[in-house]
Order: C-alpha cells, then sequence, then structure tokens
C-alpha cells in the first residue's frame, strides 16, 4: 500500500510490515517489538491525524483484468514458490481450540508449504489462502430439548473455523489475477482456440492437469492427448463446457425460436 492511500484510510489496513516501512521512512521511532496498533498510533501523531478522523476504506472494486499473450502467466499463481496474484486483507480472529501460546495459523494450499497467518492483525494473503480460510468450517455440539418429551439430546451444528474480518482487496494486488483459472478466463475461449498443440500442453502441465488418457485397443497403457482431445478437456477446466462457442451459439438460437414462438 502507498503511503498516501494509509494515510487518507488512518492506517487502519496496513499489515505490521508496512507499518514498519512507513514508520522508518517518516523518521517515527519504534522499538522493535513494537506491535502494528503502537506504530499506527505513532504514525498518527507524526502526520497529526486524529483518530477521531474518519479513515477513507475503499470498498471493493472490479477490476477487468487485460489479457496478454504469454502462454503462461507472467507471475506466480501456483502453490509452488512465491504467491504473484491478488491478495485479501482480513484480521484472523484467534479460534476457540487454539492454544494460549498460539499467535498464529499454519494454512496448506494443495498440501504444499504452509502459510503463516497471524492472529488479531492485518495481513494481506493469497486469494487460495483466504478462500480456505472461508471455507474451512467446523462442528460444535449443542444442547437441543425435545419440546414434547422434555428429553435431552446432541446436534453438532457446523459453524466456521475462524472469525474473519475482511478488509477488501489489497490494493496493491487488485488488478492481477487470483487464481490459474480466473487468468486463462481472462484470455477468452477464442485464445484457447488458437493455441497450438505444444501450447496446450505447455498450459495443461503448468496448470496440473492430466492430459492423457486410457482409450483405444491397449487400455492399460496411457498416450497423450491429440488436439482435438486436449482442446475440450482445457475448455471444460477453465469455462466449465467442452465449447464454449459452441454453447453460446445453441444459446442464441433457443433464444431466438422463443422469441419466434412468441410472435
Amino acid at each position: 500500500m502507498k503511503l498516501e492511500e494509509a494515510i487518507k484510510e488512518n492506517f487502519v489496513r496496513c499489515t505490521r510490515n508496512e507499518l514498519r516501512l512507513f514508520c522508518k521512512d517518516a523518521g517515527v521511532r519504534i522499538g522493535p517489538a513494537a506491535g502494528p496498533e503502537m506504530m499506527r498510533r505513532g504514525l498518527l501523531e507524526h502526520f497529526k491525524i486524529t483518530d477521531s478522523t474518519p479513515g477513507v476504506v475503499k470498498v471493493d472494486r472490479v477490476v477487468k483484468y487485460r489479457a496478454r499473450n504469454e502462454i503462461l502467466p507472467p507471475y506466480n499463481l501456483t502453490p509452488e514458490g512465491n504467491w504473484g496474484g491478488r491478495r485479501r486483507r482480513i484480521t484472523l480472529g484467534k479460534p476457540l481450540d487454539a492454544t494460549k501460546t498460539q499467535k498464529a495459523e499454519l494454512i496448506s494450499w494443495n498440501c504444499k508449504n504452509p502459510y503463516r497467518v497471524p492472529f488479531n492483525e492485518i495481513e494481506a494473503v493469497p486469494e487460495p489462502i483466504y478462500n480456505t480460510l472461508r471455507e474451512k468450517r467446523r462442528s460444535i455440539p449443542t444442547q437441543v430439548t425435545n419440546q414434547q418429551t422434555g428429553e435431552q439430546s446432541t446436534e453438532w451444528i457446523e459453524e466456521p473455523k475462524w472469525p474473519i474480518e475482511d478488509h477488501g482487496v489489497d490494493p496493491d494486488t487488485a488488478g492481477l489475477a487470483g487464481s490459474l483459472r480466473e487468468w486463462y478466463q481472462g484470455k477468452g475461449p477464442n485464445w484457447l482456440r488458437e493455441r497450438s498443440l505444444v501450447d496446450m500442453q505447455q498450459i495443461a502441465d503448468h496448470c496440473g492437469i492430466e492430459r492423457q488418457v486410457y482409450r483405444g485397443a491397449d487400455a492399460g497403457k496411457p498416450r497423450l492427448m491429440t488436439l482435438a482431445e486436449l482442446l475440450p478437456h482445457l475448455m471444460i477446466q477453465f469455462f466449465d463446457f467442452p465449447d464454449v462457442g459452441e454453447y453460446e451459439e445453441d444459446e442464441d438460437e433457443t433464444v431466438a425460436k422463443g422469441k419466434g414462438k412468441a410472435a
């Protein structure tokens, strides 16, 4: 986040690292163990901003991702290495089953190296990590009384595992894709149709998509998909239909026929 934007928001969505960097650049003296709130108050005092000043927090905006001509994304959207796509700013609350000394949650994506999300402070997390946090549920026992018999029984109710305060899309990464699927959707189906077999094989390998089939006379041995087989396979992965163009044409014909009948 840029300093100008952070000042407009009273530094309320800044991460620990951003606050420390702003303090260093502004000459605000802080100790090595200073927490986010202490650094924030130091910055507010330095820039003569009162806490009563309403912070201007930007709401999420729809960012149209401009597709480029590369076969593979120019930044990392895989579980391997440092995430290069869109992030989400959140504050992760401490769950009831956490230990007293536990200060963060380790979240794994596709069984890869876990990502550390600290409790009770703002963190810009990769979108796949954010999705995992939102989707994870836990079951808690609840005593229920039968109104007719008075008997008590235990029912298990599902609720979110972590209390999450969502601060919106990270402004530094708002124009990036949040997944490989989204990046290739930005390219469009026509772009995919124009790719060669070698291009499609590279895309499939990069996205972890199987491109072997076990059909034919010798069903026990796999063979590589042909272009005619791989194209609809990728179409389904990215657009949910074997051929988006054909689907859209069929839909248009159906609408046209419906209008004709109505007329």
